[in-house]
């Protein structure tokens, strides 16, 4: 019997299905499974979207108040109005310098956000108002 280059492909092709069948198989047999993932506890879920939220406890005037105070500043309505528009004014800057590094750093100037009202923004009912969607777990500072 004589081997010819038609019979070489031939047993290279049956080889190669086999081979690629065997792997397959193989591969099949030593695939990880992963462990079943952790249960969620949603009491200390990362983020509450729904209605338990407290609109009114967590309102942007309630968090200007609460910076004010760690700043020792009364919690006035004209003092969270000045906060408020000293935080709107700096987005007119084109540049900045860091505090603690002293680097001088380019920023973009936003216009429209800095000519936004502060009274309306403190306003939950106005249109433009700030309002919370959202309220972030501080998953961090939980008792373990």
């Amino acid at each position: 019997m004589y081997f010819t280059r038609r019979t070489a492909y031939s047993l290279r092709a049956v080889l190669l299905a086999s081979t690629g069948s065997i792997i397959a198989s193989i591969a099949a047999a030593q695939t990880p499974s992963c462990p079943p993932g952790p249960t969620i506890d949603q009491s200390r879920s990362l983020v509450v979207t729904d209605g338990a939220l407290d609109k009114t406890k967590f309102s942007f005037a309630n968090t200007m108040n609460a910076i004010l105070t760690s700043l020792q500043i009364q919690t006035t309505a004209e003092n969270r109005e000045n906060f408020v528009k000293s935080l709107l004014t700096s987005m007119n800057d084109d540049d900045m310098v860091n505090p603690v590094s002293g680097l001088r750093m380019k920023v973009d100037v936003r216009a429209l956000e800095a000519g936004l009202d502060p009274k309306n923004l403190l306003d939950p009912a106005d249109p433009v108002g700030l309002v919370p969607i959202a309220l972030f777990n501080r998953l961090d500072l939980a008792p373990q």
